[in-house]
């Protein structure tokens, strides 16, 4: 009897370890997934030196790119953007809160106090979990910034 209970104990143990390694191991490779966007929309934003509305070449590209990978869409149409970065600093309003269709925010920034050397973005992605219930609830941010765009009237000036 001893046995028995034995062998259903690291049955049991064996179950829970391969879980628990299969959960570590879809946590990175969400965590890839979602870094590599924020990558990508970087280097979208450096392409084109700017982001300005719905219209503009830089928007457009990266929404086609967040629809072409299957990022998560808006569910009312208007992302929720923190005013706060993840490690608490200040961010503002983000300028694509009102029309974009996917959970991502754009930040700009002047990168000079006082002076108008030029501007910076701030990119917020999200990883997101697609459980049933608790998908909804798990959103873990990831931030990345661009380099700076400095203006030409600042350095010819």
């Amino acid at each position: 009897m001893r046995e028995s209970i034995g062998q259903s104990f690291l049955v049991t143990l064996a179950v829970t370890l391969v879980g628990i390694i299969i959960i570590i191991l879809l946590c990175a490779v969400a965590y890839s997934k979602t870094f590599k966007i924020k990558s990508k929309l970087i280097d979208i934003l450096e392409k084109y030196d700017q982001y300005e509305d719905v219209y503009a070449a830089a928007s457009g590209e990266m929404e086609s790119y967040l629809l072409s990978i299957g990022y998560r869409r808006n569910r009312n149409g208007v992302s929720n953007c923190p005013s706060e970065s993840p490690n608490g600093t200040y961010l503002g309003e983000a300028i694509n809160s009102d029309f974009s269709q996917f959970h991502y925010c754009v930040y700009e920034f002047d990168s000079g106090v006082g002076e108008n050397r030029g501007k910076y973005y701030g990119v917020l992605v999200y990883i997101y979990f697609d459980f049933p219930i608790i998908g909804d609830f798990i959103e873990i941010p990831i931030y990345g910034e661009t380099k700076v765009f400095f203006d030409s009237g600042y350095i010819e000036g």
